[in-house]
């Protein structure tokens, strides 16, 4: 039987000095992380200043690994999951191999190189990892003339260009190196699984199904493959095997009456899981485990996505790198986010061309999540190296990761890469592209690999140009540029608005002094040339650009504390997202003909990857803030919200399988009076997958400005209830009642009251001085007197200080929570 070895012990890297070894304690460790914990580098490494570690990626490392293995009779190979990224691979002091690519694993024959139990030396076989350094290659690989000026240098390596800029938050920059992925040794006694292709078929009336499987193996002589489908419930469907010639063959499993894959919100996500076992001479040699799910997908250019013949609208985040310390696979963080991503009502995230390779478990994660991924292959805005070499690499780790993945039932499209055309197009209008030929190399790879997925060429792509919002998706450089049709997008993948964490998580990297210097004034419109928007400390931790990212900043209040200018940039943010959602949900401007526009809207991005200022909707600290819950009430599978132009709609949007039937009650409250002046109760209903003008406020007549909009529409049989509220006027011109609250729990449920209009009513936690990881349903809402606002409250603490506050009050409300009682 096939053994995989892991080599997790017995590692070490050279010091800094060359004259001796760090003894590495658990592996996988790249350079950087096991400089920090041996205090070689400050702990500026952990909140992303590299300016005193820039020398780490300036030169050469060697790990090395001492490791026994006992006698074998069949053929050895090292793997190595991730190398980051220019490696010369030694064994026993002969050179074995080399790697050019953080997104291609490596495996390496040394059938014959091993020292045995039998021929053992006192110290094993010596396993030896010479990394180069990034900057040594580049400067000995200057750009030929012709790509000069057309694209940064670093992109000839097949390594994250974040690694080399301050982009995701470095200051200057972070550039990790070293061994990133499991190293484990193989040892095949008889014969081995190469590539297993499985795939979940339906009939037309998907009433039937049929697990097919291919097998690749080395040949060798009586070989079998077997397979065995169990259901979701854990009993076995069918069994099927296939006798191999010349090391490959076939077979397929019926399955009765499949339980359908759904994306969330849209039904359940049963996974069947389909054991392989390769036998050579009736003995087990190798085995291959999957899960697959059974559903149709059917999609066109303009995202017009059918899972199981039902419409579906993608509504989510993008996923960037997830720490930018290390390119290590976290298990732990990703599963936070993905719970974060489904607690804000999301069914969709792109995997980011710009990114890194993420582990197995995750695409696992989202099958049974049911999220669904647009999956892009790695490659960075503007134009790309275009030689044979690098295209032959490309395609190799293409290759790699589509077989690897294509099982998963998540993964709805494949895309070429993030902003390649159109970085092309803006930076060099009227310039040949370069590289972009590796986008068509794709295509054609992929039918082959993979004929029954959409591939998108690149993003954004479609229409005139390749920004286009009226077709294919576009991204959000309305910031800068007019982008003709920008409210209405047929699919918004790049939502995005830079705002600051909460100003806890400002206190971890930012120091205290330097939050709000003496003398700092923000004025971000002000006469004074010298008036700046944020305090150097802020500025420095941006991720660039402010005053074009930011949201519309000026319609709220200069801020005279920390606290208040993160309010303001986080509001801003909040509010361009409630907005923009809006638009996307409701598909068209009230008073037109015609069915929805908008098929997608993304956001751009789910999380931070260092601690810093940027666009992020949940911090490094795995903290959500204002933006975040905006999101989380945008999405909605059932959402009311209003079009206030020059005359006011209210809009019902159902985005849920079923179709939904209810009451929808709509006003028009003063906070002067503490008193509705207006409101309306009627009943309301919507089709599933359809949106439209549920009331017009019209027959309010005037009011004024300085009012409050509520509308709430409940089904009691579907148990929706969704309630908005909305401000008239811009909230720097108003003046906002001092609202005291009152908070009652039941256990993990937090009760919220009012006596007046209480707008953005923020909830908080405090066990023994840890604020961090305190969770909740919802949070940043607005509150009516007369409403009870239910949030669940959420994380890993089960007791502490809950606190709720309007953000304009002056009395904060608390209560001791204790154990969940």
């Amino acid at each position: 039987m096939k053994k995989n070895i892991p080599l997790t012990g017995g590692w070490q890297l050279n010091t800094p000095e060359d004259d001796g070894w760090f003894d590495i304690s658990d592996m996988p460790r790249q350079v950087h992380e096991i400089l920090y914990e041996k205090g070689v580098i400050s702990g500026d490494f952990e909140i992303g200043l590299g300016e005193d570690s820039k020398w780490v990626a300036e030169r050469d490392w060697t790990y090395r690994c001492f490791f026994p293995c006992a006698e074998t009779s069949g053929r050895a190979w090292l793997w190595f999951g991730c190398l980051d990224t220019l490696a010369e691979i030694y064994l026993n002091g002969e050179h074995i191999a080399s790697s050019q690519s953080l997104y291609l694993p490596l495996r390496v024959e040394v059938t014959g190189k091993l020292r045995t139990q039998v021929n053992l030396c006192a110290q094993g076989n010596l396993l030896e990892l010479h990394f180069r350094s990034p900057y040594r290659y580049l400067a000995e690989h200057p750009l030929p003339p012709e790509w000069e000026g057309k694209f940064l240098h670093p992109k000839i390596l097949r390594k994250p260009l974040c690694d080399f800029t301050s982009y995701l938050g470095a200051q200057p920059y972070l550039t990790p190196m070293g061994v990133a992925g499991e190293v484990r040794l193989e040892l095949v006694d008889r014969a081995e699984l190469v590539q297993c292709d499985v795939e979940a078929t339906l009939d037309e009336g998907m009433t039937r199904g049929a697990v097919r499987v291919a097998v690749t193996a080395t040949e060798a002589p009586g070989l079998r493959g077997e397979v065995t489908v169990t259901g979701p419930d854990g009993g076995v469907i069918g069994t099927g095997a296939a006798e191999l010639t010349g090391g490959r063959g076939d077979c397929t499993v019926d399955v009765a009456a499949p339980a359908l894959w759904w994306p969330v919100g849209y039904g359940e996500q049963p996974l069947y899981r389909v054991d392989i076992t390769l036998r050579c001479g009736g003995e087990a040699a190798d085995t291959c485990v999957k899960e697959v799910g059974f559903r149709t997908l059917a999609m066109n250019e303009n995202f017009d996505l059918r899972v199981n013949g039902k419409k579906v609208r993608l509504w989510g985040s993008n996923i960037p790198p997830l720490d930018g310390r290390t390119h290590r696979w976290n298990p732990e963080r990703a599963a936070a986010l993905l719970d974060f991503a489904a607690l804000a009502n999301m069914n969709t995230l792109r995997i980011w061309g710009e990114g890194e390779p993420l582990d197995d478990e995750f695409y696992a994660m989202c099958d049974r999540r049911g999220i669904l991924l647009w999956h892009e292959f790695y490659h960075y805005y503007g134009m790309q190296p275009d030689t044979k070499e690098y295209f032959d690499l490309c395609l190799r780790e293409t290759a790699y990761h589509v077989n690897r993945l294509k099982h998963h039932p998540s993964i709805f499209m494949w895309c070429g890469g993030n902003e390649g055309l159109m970085g092309g197009e803006y930076d060099l209008p009227g310039v040949a592209p370069i590289g972009s030929g590796i986008y068509t190399l794709y295509g054609e790879l992929l039918k082959e690999l993979d004929p029954g997925r959409y591939y998108h060429l690149n993003s954004p792509y479609g229409g005139a140009y390749a920004n286009d919002p009226t077709a294919g998706d576009s991204h959000g450089y309305e910031m800068w540029w007019y982008v003709p049709g920008m409210e209405y997008p047929v699919a918004f993948t790049e939502h995005m608005r830079v705002s600051g964490a909460q100003v806890k998580s400002l206190r971890r990297f930012i120091p205290e002094a330097e939050l709000w210097p003496e003398g700092f004034v923000n004025a971000s419109y002000h006469a004074d040339k010298n008036a700046k928007m944020l305090p150097e400390a802020w500025a420095y931790r941006t991720g660039g650009m402010l005053d074009r990212k930011c949201g519309p900043i000026h319609l709220f209040r200069d801020a005279d504390s920390p606290e208040e200018l993160s309010y303001r940039y986080a509001a801003a943010h909040a509010l361009s997202f409630k907005q923009g959602i809006a638009r996307s949900r409701m598909g068209r401007p009230s008073g037109s003909a015609g069915p929805r526009i908008s098929n997608c809207h993304l956001i751009w991005k789910l999380s931070d990857t260092w601690p810093l200022l940027y666009s992020a909707i949940i911090d490094y600290y795995l903290e959500p803030y204002m933006p975040y819950y905006a999101a989380k009430r945008g999405y909605a599978p059932v959402a009311v919200c209003f079009d206030i132009r020059d005359h006011i709609h209210v809009w019902l949007v159902n985005d849920s399988p079923s179709d939904v039937e209810g009451t929808l009650e709509y006003g028009v409250f003063s906070p002067v009076s503490n008193s509705f002046t207006a409101l309306e109760r009627i009943p309301a209903a919507m089709a599933a997958g359809e949106s439209g003008e549920a009331a017009c406020l019209d027959s309010f007549g005037q009011f004024r400005s300085d009012s409050v909009l509520y509308a709430r529409f409940v089904d009691e049989k579907r148990g929706v209830d969704y309630t908005v509220h909305d401000l008239v006027d811009i909230e720097r011109r108003l003046v906002f009642p001092d609202a005291v609250l009152e908070l009652a729990v039941s256990g993990d449920v937090l009760t919220v009251r009012t006596d007046r209009f209480a707008h953005c009513v923020e909830l908080s936690g405090n066990e023994d001085g840890d604020e961090f990881g305190f969770y909740f349903e919802d949070n940043f809402f607005d509150l009516l007197p007369g409403q009870e606002k239910r949030v669940r409250i959420l994380g890993r603490h089960r007791r502490g200080t809950i606190s709720a506050k309007a953000h304009y009050a002056n009395e904060t409300a608390t209560l001791v929570w204790e154990n969940g009682k």
